[in-house]
């Protein structure tokens, strides 16, 4: 069992075998069988535990039973202490998600703080019962493979070997644990699964959790390459800081809402939204939301966005050369006239210099707003403007206008206003760009 867990460290850790790793252990049988392969392959390692204070007294026979443990191998441990019924209560969720959510939280700060891999216990018997669990939710590819071996900073060293197998190394090295007693309660769905669903199922086949676990592994293979089929078709377009889907392709792809879902899952789409997403094709406007995205329908593309939280507005003086507001940051150049050439990206905008009464303000645009559109000699209101433009309505409440005085002199990122464009009298140029702030989207 040995040389098999150093043999896939090796295929896990790749180049990076010196690289820090944080262990989970909840003093269970197989976080400590993975504890001490770890110490018997010689990579370098600290315990982190989590307290969720949940069975009194067991849970802090658990804490000290993991501090003994981490003094026998010479490790460091770390032990956070939740208020996981606090936090479920607030949150609105049982007791086993706010777990998961603070546990895996905390793991990845772990993950930041000192650069490391984190690793799970999981062995087969998860991935097994994952599939059969969420098989009888209803679910997709991804959720039948079961758990991945690598996600992020989360590594499963274990999931080659059973339950079974564990047990009989510990027995063998004459480790010591300790049983969860909330693993035997079937008022838990997944312990339902372990201990009713999975044994009716070895009665067919004795040897079902081996054979579970090649099905995974067929399957993980079928969505990689059905991932990679998908990112030949063509369909998405960066167009930062949106994502374009190519709405008309994908109306005659067989298999579309599959293809779909592959595609806005990551995004916290679920399948009816998706149905309901392809039902609405080429009903532009139509928009959908799913945590902090939305999409919107917008004639042949399905335009992905981050949600507007922050509204951005800035005051600017004339002798600003770089200002933030909210989520964007406005850096500014002036130049003299002669010789200057206007960029021609969307969203740096000339001015004459002199025609701007300072100070300048940047704001999100407003029913009423008008300007004076480059090339025209009237007035027009910015909403007209917008429609004439075809600007889809996720992108609309993305709009800002910078304004001297009571005037819009550029609607960022489309047109400046023709009474303070550069002419053959203009001295001085003011230039303007506008950007995202590192970090913020």
């Amino acid at each position: 069992m040995e040389a098999d867990f150093t043999a896939v460290l090796a295929r896990l850790y790749g180049d990076d075998a010196a690289r820090q790793t944080v262990l989970a252990v909840s003093g269970g049988v197989d976080s400590v069988v993975m504890a001490q392969l770890f110490k018997t392959a010689g990579r370098p390692f600290i315990i982190a535990h989590c307290n969720f204070q949940l069975r009194g007294d067991d849970s802090l026979a658990d804490e000290r039973f993991v501090q003994a443990l981490g003094k026998e191998l010479g490790v460091p441990v770390l032990v956070k202490r939740f208020s996981t019924e606090n936090y479920a209560g607030n949150q609105g969720v049982s007791l086993q998600m706010a777990a998961r959510d603070l546990r895996y939280a905390w793991f990845k700060e772990l993950a930041a703080t000192y650069e490391a891999w984190v690793a799970i216990a999981h062995h087969a018997n998860d991935v097994v019962e994952t599939m059969l669990f969420n098989l009888a939710k209803g679910t997709g590819l991804a959720g039948l493979h079961g758990l991945a071996e690598k996600d992020g900073v989360f590594i499963r060293p274990l999931l080659w070997a059973g339950k079974a197998t564990l047990l009989a190394y510990a027995e063998e090295k004459g480790l010591t644990w300790r049983e969860d007693v909330s693993n035997t309660a079937e008022k838990y769905m997944r312990n339902l699964v372990r201990r009713q669903i999975v044994p009716e199922m070895e009665r067919i086949n004795p040897a079902f959790v081996a054979a579970g676990l090649r099905t995974a592994r067929r399957i993980a293979a079928a969505e990689a390459f059905v991932a990679h089929a998908i990112g030949q078709l063509g369909l998405v377009e960066e167009r930062p800081p949106h994502i374009y889907l190519a709405g008309a392709k994908l109306a005659d792809l067989p298999g579309r809402e599959a293809v779909l879902y592959h595609l806005l899952s990551p995004y916290g789409y679920n399948y009816a939204q998706v149905s309901a997403i392809l039902a609405s094709l080429g009903r532009s406007g139509a928009v959908f939301v799913a945590g902090n995205w939305q999409l919107n329908i917008d004639r042949d593309y399905l335009i992905l966005s981050r949600r507007q939280v922050e509204r951005p507005s800035a005051t600017i003086a004339k002798g600003d050369k770089l200002v933030e507001a909210g989520n964007k940051e406005l850096r500014i150049e002036v130049h003299e006239a002669a010789g200057y050439t206007m960029p021609t990206e969307a969203w740096v905008a000339g001015l004459d210099l002199a025609k701007l009464s300072f100070p300048l303000h940047l704001r999100p645009w407003q029913q009423g707003d008008y300007f004076v559109p480059l090339g025209m000699t009237g007035k027009k209101k910015l909403s007209d403007f917008l429609i004439d433009e075809k600007v889809p309505v996720n992108l609309k409440q993305e709009v800002l206008v910078l304004l001297a005085g009571k005037d819009i002199v550029w609607v960022v990122g489309y047109r400046i206003d023709d009474r303070y464009k550069i002419t053959g009298d203009t001295q001085k140029v003011w230039q303007v760009s506008v950007v995202n702030r590192p970090g913020r989207g």
